[in-house]
């Protein structure tokens, strides 16, 4: 896979090693999404399999086929521009991984006690940690795929950190209202919102301005963990 790579050999204005590294990284937090719609209902030694099954057969093809050259790189509109613009994974990493977490939910059936019965995570406080952990790793992920540091990926920050900060004061001021609960909202709502506030906006992050983050903070998408019961 590095033959021929040295410390000598660049991708654009980076050594190659270092965009190797990066996209490394895309590649095993992606799978990570899938885990929440079958959490619980799996055995750990078929998720590695399952994972590691769907990181060749599916995340390699389309990562190759949106960002590596492939069917889908440099297509153009109509209007001779870009048809596909994924700035920082949107199709490879969010749209892969949702419809991964949605076959895995159906496959495995219905998950006992859903919707009957609340299931909050069994840690809150590994949650909102947790959440936290990838809430800032998110600004490595957007600011940086543009493997520059300039006005593009500075915009890119700051559209990020204010689409998932909306995104969690809103879910927890709905939640809030609902359960009349101090803690529920601040403990459980936030991490959610944190994890669907960013994604939806990841294939555009450098053509928006920081006012739209804000629009669509308000309706965070469903992220791969929502399919429970499918």
């Amino acid at each position: 896979m590095l033959t021929g790579i040295n410390v000598d050999t660049m991708s654009g204005t980076i050594p190659e090693l270092t965009f190797f590294a990066f996209q490394m990284t895309f590649f095993i937090i992606t799978p990570a999404l899938m885990v929440g719609a079958f959490v619980e209902r799996m055995k750990f030694s078929a998720m590695l399999l399952f994972t590691t099954l769907w990181g060749i057969l599916v995340y390699i093809p389309v990562c190759h086929m949106v960002w590596g050259g492939g069917t889908m790189f440099g297509l153009l509109n109509i209007a001779d521009q870009p048809a596909i613009k994924d700035h920082a994974g949107g199709i490879v990493v969010h749209i892969t991984a949702g419809v991964g977490a949605l076959v895995a939910a159906i496959v495995l059936g219905p998950r006992k006690g859903y919707p009957t019965t609340a299931m909050p995570p069994h840690d809150l406080p590994m949650a909102v940690a947790g959440t936290g952990m990838l809430w800032v790793g998110w600004f490595g992920f957007n600011a940086g795929s543009g493997l520059v540091a300039d006005g593009d990926s500075s915009m890119t920050l700051i559209v990020t950190h204010t689409s998932a900060a909306t995104a969690a004061l809103v879910w927890m001021l709905i939640e809030w209202v609902v359960n009349r609960k101090i803690e529920s909202p601040v403990c459980l709502a936030s991490p959610r919102a944190r994890l669907q506030g960013s994604p939806q906006l990841r294939p555009h992050l450098v053509m928006l301005d920081p006012s739209a983050p804000s629009a669509s903070g308000r309706a965070p998408e469903p992220s791969a963990g929502s399919f429970r019961s499918n």
